[in-house]
Parts: C-alpha cells; sequence; structure tokens
C-alpha cells in the first residue's frame, strides 16, 4: 500500500486518473476500519464495506 502525504492524497485524487489513489485509500480505510471495528465490535465485512464506500463518496465529494 503506497503511502502519501495529505498533499500528494489531494493531488493524486483530483488527478485525471485517480484510479490507483482511490483504490490504495480504500484499503487504507479497509485495514483500519476491520482493526478498529471487527474485533471489538463484531461488525460484519458488509458493514465495513458500507462505511468505506459511504467515506469515499464523502471525501470525493469534499474535493469538489
Amino acid at each position: 500500500m503506497p503511502e502519501y502525504t495529505n498533499a500528494e492524497w489531494l493531488t493524486a485524487l483530483r488527478s485525471a486518473e485517480p484510479d490507483a489513489a482511490l483504490d490504495a485509500l480504500r484499503a487504507r480505510l479497509m485495514q483500519g476500519l476491520r482493526y478498529a471495528l471487527v474485533a471489538r465490535y463484531g461488525v460484519t465485512e458488509a458493514d465495513i464495506e458500507d462505511f468505506v464506500q459511504d467515506s469515499l463518496l464523502r471525501i470525493l465529494d469534499a474535493l469538489d
């Protein structure tokens, strides 16, 4: 998983080809949410997918 600074995330997500950055961000969110929520709260994988999808949509909306 690539490491990005905040400025690099913004540049990559705003680029004409944001797919690689979106994939990396999705993976980062999935990893963090799994670690934080599954063991402690019994959140399902489907819930995590929903949280990540909602997060990505909110992030993309905020870039505009």
